[in-house]
């Protein structure tokens, strides 16, 4: 059976080459897969993994807007007591009656500062909570997100203001020389129907990562939010299918299934995610296990000490009817993944 991809010894060879002669038509590793493919994984677990993620979950690529002076912005409403009785008249002259943040609320409007480093009084449901670089995921849970985007296809009429005010700016576009007037008319923001509308991208409540170095993680909030391109959003059929997302077997196919680039990073891109083999999770019970723990991540030598996650680890085999497998030999092999990954990019181990 010719396969795509080269193994550097002849057991993983026949192991790779009976578990496509097994699940051909299901699963098909791609030309990334790791090149030794790890004894334990794929004797014990790799034969349970008979699905794709993609078969119950749609990950769904990041927010582009090009213009994220404009559309990215934080939540200051709790300075604009302050800036109002500094300067009652530009409120005022913006059409804002509001005297303090509690009327502000009230009346259903938010004091922001958008990356450009201008303030204004917009819609607050014209914007929804932003993840903006993996560095604000700390935590598993994601909790308060103060960056917020723009999103609205029907904006109220303080938005309405701010989009008339964006259309005026003097905009230079990347890798331009000459500037023109008005973020709709930078090239690739003026294709859109509406120039202001990102509203195609779909806000989920699991955020995952593109690019992964020492961290292996899934976040996931009680609220629906976006995320900028350098992450994903995860739509899932499946209920608590974050822990699964959140265990050491999905984060060994993680490894498995990335790409390598320069200085030891991975990149993950959607496709990857959704070739990335999983149980069928029409027949597995996540419904009892929990992890989302109240800490942060942590690096992934660190991570495999937590009692939370050899507890997580544990009851995910066990749903899955594994036996006979060692928790501290698979951590074992996990790393070894990890650091040949870090090692061949020159990178000193912790």
């Amino acid at each position: 059976t010719p396969v795509d991809f080269i193994y550097l010894d002849s057991y993983s060879l026949r192991i790779v080459k009976n578990h496509i002669s097994i699940e051909r038509d299901k699963l098909k590793p791609g030309k990334w897969f790791y090149l030794r493919a790890p004894k334990l994984f794929v004797e014990k677990i790799l034969p349970k993994l008979t699905h794709k993620l993609g078969d119950f979950a749609e990950i769904n690529y990041g927010v582009n807007t090009y213009a994220n002076n404009f559309f990215y912005m934080t939540d200051i409403s709790s300075q604009y007591d302050i800036d109002y009785a500094a300067n009652p008249e530009k409120f005022e002259d913006w059409g804002v009656t509001a005297r303090n943040e509690n009327e502000l609320r009230e009346q259903g409007l938010i004091y922001i500062e958008n990356e450009g480093g201008e303030r204004f009084v917009i819609n607050r449901p014209d914007t929804v909570p932003l993840v903006r670089t993996p560095k604000e995921l700390k935590e598993y849970k994601i909790k308060e997100v103060r960056k917020l985007c723009l999103f609205t296809n029907e904006p109220g009429e303080f938005t309405k203001k701010y989009i008339a005010w964006g259309e005026k700016q003097l905009v230079k576009p990347r890798g331009q020389k000459d500037p023109v007037i008005g973020y709709n008319n930078l090239p690739s923001v003026s294709k859109r129907k509406k120039w202001y509308s990102i509203n195609e991208i779909e806000p989920s409540n699991i955020i995952s990562p593109k690019f992964v170095m020492d961290r292996f993680f899934v976040s996931a909030s009680d609220y629906q939010i976006i995320c900028d391109n350098i992450l994903y959003t995860i739509k899932s059929k499946v209920k608590n299918i974050i822990v699964y997302l959140n265990s050491t077997l999905f984060y060994i196919t993680m490894e498995l299934y990335l790409r390598r680039l320069g200085g030891g990073v991975g990149e993950i891109m959607v496709k990857d995610y959704e070739q990335i083999p999983v149980p069928d999770f029409n027949k597995l019970d996540l419904s009892q296990i929990e992890f989302l723990p109240d800490r942060e991540m942590k690096r992934y030598f660190e991570e495999i000490k937590m009692e939370d996650r050899r507890k997580l680890d544990s009851e995910i085999l066990r749903a899955m009817g594994v036996q006979g497998i060692s928790l501290d030999d698979l951590y074992k092999e996990f790393v070894e993944l990890v650091e040949d990954r870090i090692v061949k990019a020159d990178r000193p181990l912790k």
